[in-house]
């Protein structure tokens, strides 16, 4: 799996790229905790993050897993998480594990900077 990242000026999207299993969650958590301190709570100089799935092939359970996590901890720190491009096959996996409405999605990392909801 690879990461690419593009800083925008309120944001952060992280583009997933090829296989989204357990050890493509443990690279993200890590790059996540480690590069931009996003643990138990999110730093407030990350106020909307994007994941954008174009070019994902496939996604574990231990990549659902950590999206749930992390959609956890930014509803706790009032931050916003983003999926972007979710390919078809994940939509169904989400909707199976009653996950779909729990994440915000977007069609691009674009519309998801356009429209992202203001924080309460």
């Amino acid at each position: 799996m690879e990461i690419n990242t593009i800083k925008g000026e309120n944001y952060i999207a992280f583009q997933i790229i090829g296989n989204f299993d357990q050890h493509g969650a443990m690279y993200l958590r890590n790059i996540l905790i480690n590069d931009y301190l996003i643990g138990e709570a999110v730093p407030a100089a990350l106020p909307h993050v994007i994941f954008d799935f174009t070019q994902i092939e496939s996604i574990s359970s231990s990549g659902i897993g950590l999206l749930a996590s992390l959609q956890r901890t930014f509803n706790r720190s009032n931050k916003l998480l983003s999926l972007t491009k979710i390919p078809h096959s994940l939509q169904q996996i989400l909707k199976v594990a009653n996950l779909i409405g729990v994440f915000t999605i977007y069609k691009s990392i674009e519309e998801a900077v356009a429209n992202k909801p203001p924080l309460s």
